[in-house]
């Protein structure tokens, strides 16, 4: 009744899942390719008399001038809540900027986006995998039935504007495509065959991440042209593509089928279902990508996602998926905008998360074991 098996999930490309916190640039330091993020009390304690006199006064009034400070005396005997290796890019800047920072708001582009932790150790939420398994399933189900059609408008800034679409009614879709109405015809978790999947949160890591830099490209269709913003930076997931790396996050899954077998929920979910979904998903999402960037001429980025397909085509598809989620995995990856019988090119998104010019964010391999 319950199938209890083990995932493996190996990053192919950078994933950020953010915690909802910034690294403030007076709470780490840039060091040997390193950063650094410390406690100050700890680097107050292992200071001498005179370098604490001048902590202090910082401390009371500059910090533009103690992040300074700290970044010239700091040893790493001094100690760190936890170290993570760093791109060049943020390695030059950090270093352009120690000394050269005048007000606050050029310090903004030193601040960090951090990732998930537990006590400064990193992993991945089991509720992340769960998400894009049911995004993946909902959009596969959808697409077998033409059901998906919605209108997507924008407003002069690009983004969905809330009074004048239709993007709501993919929840009624969800109700419909799962079997799980209440009474007024609104999902009714009781019934929710996903209730069914247990994931549990993944292994700590360690040394399973890195600082990157990340660039919204935006697509000018006139100029046919990618348009780079101005970069922010994360930390992410070393990965296959990025950085060379194999790591690996485990997950344990439950499948517990008795809830479908007494009545309870209408839809039954196992592994195959949920492979075939991932699959079917990521496939089109690599598909509208490779045309995407082949539309741009970027073909730095295109040649990535002609790795990625290689190796979507290498996989065992009785044990193994693509999978596609976190922060920057983009419009496509958690909508059903590609299987949108009302798509167009208002809906489709002209922006792109890329890390270091060129990868995208947020693809893995999930394998059952």
């Amino acid at each position: 009744m319950i199938n209890n098996q083990k995932i493996i999930l190996v990053p192919i490309t950078p994933i950020h899942i953010g915690n909802g916190k910034e690294i403030l640039p007076y709470e780490y330091v840039i060091k040997n390719g390193y950063m650094y993020k410390f406690n100050m009390m700890d680097i107050y304690e292992n200071l001498n008399e005179n370098n604490k006199r001048i902590f202090l006064k910082y401390v009371e009034n500059d910090i533009i001038e103690l992040r300074s400070f700290i970044g010239e005396i700091y040893e790493e005997k001094f100690g760190y809540e936890y170290k993570v290796d760093i791109c060049t890019e943020f390695e030059n800047l950090y270093n352009q900027k120690l000394k050269g920072v005048k007000n606050k708001n050029e310090q903004n582009a030193l601040v960090i986006n951090d990732f998930i932790n537990t006590v400064n150790k990193t992993y991945i939420p089991g509720s992340s995998i769960k998400g894009a398994i049911r995004s993946a399933y909902l959009y596969d189900m959808g697409d077998r039935e033409k059901l998906f059609d919605y209108k997507i408008l924008k407003n002069n800034k690009g983004r969905i504007d809330p009074y004048k679409s239709e993007h709501k009614k993919s929840e009624e879709y969800e109700v419909e495509l799962l079997s799980c109405p209440n009474k007024n015809g609104k999902k009714e978790p009781k019934t929710d065959p996903f209730k069914s999947i247990k994931i549990t949160d993944s292994n700590f890591m360690q040394d399973a991440l890195r600082l990157y830099d990340i660039n919204i490209y935006t697509y000018n269709k006139k100029d046919k042209k990618l348009k780079k913003a101005v970069p922010f930076y994360s930390l992410c997931t070393k990965s296959k593509l990025c950085s060379d790396d194999n790591i690996e996050f485990n997950f344990d899954i439950n499948i517990f089928n008795g809830f479908f077998e007494k009545g309870s929920v209408k839809v039954k979910i196992g592994k195959n279902e949920i492979l075939d979904s991932l699959n079917l998903k990521a496939e089109d999402m690599i598909n509208r990508e490779l045309d995407f960037f082949d539309e741009a001429d970027y073909l730095e980025t295109y040649n990535i996602y002609e790795d990625i397909y290689e190796i979507y085509e290498s996989l065992d598809k009785n044990n193994e998926a693509l999978i596609r989620f976190g922060k920057g995995a983009g419009f496509d990856s958690t909508t059903f905008n590609l299987v949108n019988n009302n798509r167009s090119n208002v809906t489709d998104s002209k922006s792109r998360n890329l890390v270091e010019g060129k990868y995208p964010l947020g693809w893995a391999v999930i394998k059952f074991v």
